[in-house]
């Protein structure tokens, strides 16, 4: 496929998760990557019902395509131990998305989750989990 063809399929995907239609992204993720897609999504659909946006940005090259979305959402459930605020956050994402044979099977993903949180009047915390290393 041309990177074009890639970019419009990762578009159609963004519109997809915009509109809460996993029937869409079921036809355009592979499936061993769009289960955990999806259970990515319900958890930010229950806490940011109305979840929207689009990819702003977009560059191609050969089977990746890589992203600069924006996407907005109202805060109505609990999100990483944080109580409904009700507030409207926006979110940014950069994704690189790898594209084969029209479905995506694979997408590296960076969001600004410490904005995120500030947007929501909250702080991440870091704590030190003692058997967290390889091997204990």
């Amino acid at each position: 496929m041309s990177t074009e063809d890639n970019k419009a399929v990762s578009n159609r995907i963004a519109a997809a998760i915009a509109a809460h239609d996993f029937d869409t992204i079921d036809a355009l993720v592979a499936p061993e990557f769009a289960a955990g897609l999806k259970q990515a999504l319900e958890e930010i659909y229950q806490a940011f019902p109305d979840f929207a946006g689009v990819n702003e940005i977009q560059v191609a090259e050969g089977d990746y395509v890589a992203n600069h979305a924006k996407a907005t959402g109202t805060h109505r459930g609990e999100w990483m131990g944080i109580p409904p605020t009700g507030r409207q956050v926006v979110f940014e994402t950069i994704t690189i998305d790898e594209i084969r044979d029209g479905r995506l099977v694979n997408a590296a993903i960076v969001n600004n989750t410490e904005h995120l949180v500030e947007q929501l009047g909250a702080r991440l915390r870091a704590e030190v989990v003692e058997d967290a290393s390889p091997g204990r």
